[in-house]
């Protein structure tokens, strides 16, 4: 943001830096105004995981579990005001049930306890995920997006599963 406005400075950021200025009140930059989107570049739905003991297989059965236990279950997310913590966050008030966000610093110690059962669902980004399903080692419920995942085809969306007003993911781009 500093440096000379001359076009040879890029970045490459993350959904994090429209979300940002949502969540910090005092951001040292203007995040719109600072910097010029030149290309988004890649993206990546989530995927909404569950621990196998958590007794679910699909979007149906996750709510009605949740709404039989309101307040019962706990979502992991990589931190605060991440695109996983907020696509949990869409999911609850979609589908209109209650959960309890456990906020971690990162993937690795989310992962480690969604496996160990401490927090019992979250949202992943698929590349992470999938040797984790392909393993059984978590079970997958949908994805985030209105497209299936390339990585993972026969994991059904969200919207496939009756949220149809759900289609977020993450993205990758080159600012200037």
């Amino acid at each position: 943001v500093r440096a000379a406005k001359d076009g040879s400075t890029l970045a490459l950021v993350t959904s994090t830096h429209v979300i940002n200025p949502n969540i910090y009140k005092n951001m040292s930059f203007d995040t719109i105004k600072d910097v010029t989107p030149i290309s988004i570049i890649g993206g990546s739905p989530g995927i909404l995981l569950v621990n196998p003991k958590l007794p679910v297989h699909n979007l149906k059965e996750l709510i009605a579990y949740a709404k039989a236990n309101p307040g019962q279950l706990n979502y992991g997310s990589s931190g605060n005001g991440t695109s996983l913590h907020l696509l949990a966050v869409m999911l609850a008030q979609e589908a209109k049930i209650e959960m309890m966000h456990v906020p971690y610093k990162g993937n690795a110690p989310l992962l480690a306890d969604l496996i160990g059962g401490q927090v019992q669902l979250a949202f992943q980004s698929t590349a992470a995920a999938a040797p984790l399903v392909k393993a059984g080692t978590l079970r997958p419920i949908g994805i985030s997006t209105t497209s299936r995942s390339r990585i993972l085809p026969d994991v059904p969306t969200l919207a496939e599963q009756g949220l149809t007003n759900f289609n977020l993911g993450s993205w990758m781009a080159v600012h200037g």
